[in-house]
Parts: C-alpha cells; structure tokens; sequence
C-alpha cells in the first residue's frame, strides 16, 4: 500500500495548488492576543487587563470593535497578576494566573457548553494533572518509610479530585512535568536525572494504582528538548534539535525524522502538530542568505512523507514559529495559521 491508496487530508493531497489570504485585523495589537479559532469561524482573543478577557470574532472580521461574544472578570480575585494562555480541543481555554511566589489560580472556559470554573492550588501542581511526593511505612517493614509520586487529576466540570496512580522516582530526580492520558491509562513523566531530561511513558494499573511499569524511555540532553512534550490524540510528540520522535499510544510504536538525515534544518525556526492521520511540521530555514519556509506534512501512522509544501512569501520567510496550526472546516481544505504577530494566515487548496 502506498500513499495514494490512504485517504488524507484534503490539504495533504499531492499537486493541489492553493492561495493564502491574510488577516491583518489584529496585527502587533498590543491589547489582544489571539489563541486560537473556534467551531470553524470564531477568532478567539485574550485580553490580559485587570480581570483578564476573553472575545470572539468572526474569521473573516476586519472590525475589532464589533464582536460576537465575551467573557469579563475571569480572574476577579485578584489585580496585577501574571496570565498565561492555552487552547485545548479547539473549544476550551485554559488560563493561568500566576498571583505569588507560592500560589496561582486557575481558570477553564468552555466554548461549547458555555461554563467558566476556576480554582486555586499551590504552585507546585501542574494544570489539571497534579501530583506530589509522599512517605508511606513500607509493607515489609513499617518502621522504614518509602518515598512516593503521588498523581491525582482534577475535574472541572465536577470540581472534584481523584487519584490516579503513584510511582517510586529515583534518588534525586527532579520532576518537570507529569501528566496522564485521558483515559488513565498511560502516565508521561519529564524529569532531570543526573543533568539529563528522562521522559518516559509508564502503563498504569487500574487495580494497584501503580505507574512504576515503564513502557518506554528516552535520554535527551537537556540543551537539545526544544519544547515540551506534546500529546495529541493517540500521539505523544517530542521535540528535539535534533529529531523529532513520534511515539503511538495505541500500538506503543515509535519512529523518528531524523535532521541529519532529512534536507530540513530547524535552526531558524520550528513547529510540529497532528491534524488527523498527518503529522505537519512547519520549518524555516536560511539557504544562501535567503529565508525559505516549509510546510512537511507526514504520514504519521507510517512514518512516511507525503508531501512538502514550499512558501513564496515574504511575511512567511521572516516570521517565528506559529502559536497553531489548524484546518477548520470538515473536508480539511484549509490549513489556518495564527503567528505570534497575531496575523492569521489561512491557505486554502480548492
């Protein structure tokens, strides 16, 4: 079987030619942020004021005054505090508000079923997926103590806590982040162990609640991870300078683009992101003194290219990398872009 015989992504079809239109409407605002595109026509912007703002826009808006909706006052415990913004399943926005040394209070709004919960915890948990170290008497001999993660994750819709799983670390590590799929049934541990990044995938046991059992692990040295881990769908995403990993939460398989081995060179710029069965990596990259910007678009089931996409244009060949990467209509011919500069670029293959 070959590529042609695997339906893809409108977008991912080899030879179909296509256009970009530009939104400049919110270009270097500096007010608004947009984070994100939601139920395939709504602009989606922050607003760090007092109480923190969220608004949405038509796509096609060219008017900043005119919007379709708004959320005031998310953060109204507190003034002066440091928000930090991200945007899940394209429907819910999750917002961090950084208000001491030692606490920050945190807030999900949901797009779709319109609610907006919020709630406080000290600064050491991270977003939903929490976790802590504890001593617990050891079976074999209670009067000596053994150290243990303690995972829980809390739902906002329920406002309540539960506890997942808990795991022996190794004398030493230090733990970056530690999160669990949504189903509770894999947990994903970033640590630093002997100056070294350790991320690993464990299996949890529903009955003993334990995640000692690692299923896989990688040793990355620690000026090489250019971003966190990324877990989308059935993918766990890592980001390297030198190879991006893809590893299958299903089938626990993985495979690799290799930079030595792949013309693409990630030193001027990068982003990775999955859209259905395609795994899409935008790149810019400097070739005898001329910005050139990339879009590779894989086969992320088989690891295999399907096409490159090369961009003429130069407000492309001299920006960052993307904040998103999306397509927002459902035959996926469209591929939407938000830059860090706020402008919105949307190539269109029809």
């Amino acid at each position: 079987m070959n590529s042609y015989d695997i339906k893809y992504p409108l977008f991912a079809t080899i030879g179909k030619e296509f256009k970009i239109d530009i939104n400049e409407t919110f270009k270097n605002d500096q007010e608004l942020k947009v984070i994100g595109i939601y139920n395939q026509r709504f602009i989606v912007c922050f607003k760090e004021n007092e109480g923190g703002e969220v608004t949405l826009f038509e796509l096609d808006c060219n008017d900043k005054t005119n919007n379709f909706k708004k959320y005031s006052n998310i953060c109204k415990d507190h003034h002066g505090c440091q928000k930090n913004t991200k945007f899940l399943n394209n429907d819910t926005i999750f917002i961090q508000c950084l208000y001491s040394d030692q606490y920050y209070h945190y807030s999900i709004i949901n797009l779709s079923n319109d609610y907006n919960y919020g709630r406080s915890y000290p600064i050491s948990n991270e977003l939903i997926n929490e976790w802590s170290r504890i001593r617990l008497p050891s079976i074999e001999d209670p009067n000596r103590m053994i150290e243990l993660i303690k995972v829980d994750c809390f739902n906002f819709v329920l406002g309540k806590g539960e506890f997942i799983c808990a795991f022996r670390p190794i004398p030493g590590e230090l733990f970056l982040d530690i999160s669990t799929s949504c189903d509770f049934k894999k947990l994903f541990v970033t640590s630093i162990f002997d100056g070294e990044i350790q991320i690993s995938v464990r299996s949890i046991d529903n009955q003993s609640k334990s995640g000692d059992d690692i299923i896989e692990n990688w040793t990355i040295e620690r000026e090489n991870l250019l971003y966190p881990i990324k877990i989308q769908k059935h993918y766990l995403l890592i980001f390297t300078r030198s190879n991006i990993i893809i590893y299958n939460l299903i089938t626990e398989k993985t495979w690799c683009i290799e930079f030595d081995i792949e013309t693409t060179k990630i030193e001027d710029g990068s982003f990775i992101t999955n859209i259905e069965n395609t795994l899409i990596h935008w790149n810019r990259h400097t070739i005898e003194n001329k910005n050139h910007l990339y879009l590779n678009i894989w086969d992320i089931e088989k690891g295999e290219t399907i096409k490159t996409i090369k961009i003429n244009n130069e407000n492309y060949s001299n920006s960052k990398p993307p904040i998103s990467i999306i397509s927002n209509n459902n035959n996926h011919s469209n591929l939407i872009i938000i830059n860090p500069n706020n402008e919105i670029h949307t190539l269109n293959f029809n």
